[in-house]
């Protein structure tokens, strides 16, 4: 139980949970709100959106070329055995 005074008067508080989650929810409630109202008519939303999607974007992109690399390397690589391979066997005869 806590005590202090307001308005000069001397007043009890006793904290209780059902009371913190109420003030909580309505308080929540309206940050909520007053949020949304502000991203609709600053136009936030659209700006959200768009950076989100063009990120990913790039890490689709960039998924596509990590791809890409290994191929061409798995390419490279297969090429350069087939001349060695080449080159062995002219060693050989």
């Amino acid at each position: 139980m806590y005590h202090y005074n307001f308005l000069k008067k001397y007043r009890t508080f006793v904290p209780s949970y059902k009371y913190d989650f109420v003030r909580f929810s309505f308080n929540s409630f309206i940050f909520g709100f007053c949020l949304e109202i502000y991203l609709i008519f600053f136009k936030r939303y659209d700006q959200i959106y768009r950076t989100s999607f063009t990120k990913e974007l790039e890490k689709a992109r960039d998924w596509d070329n990590k791809l890409e690399d290994k191929r061409r390397k798995s390419i490279l690589k297969m090429k350069k055995l087939e001349e060695l391979r080449i080159l062995e066997a002219k060693l050989n005869k």
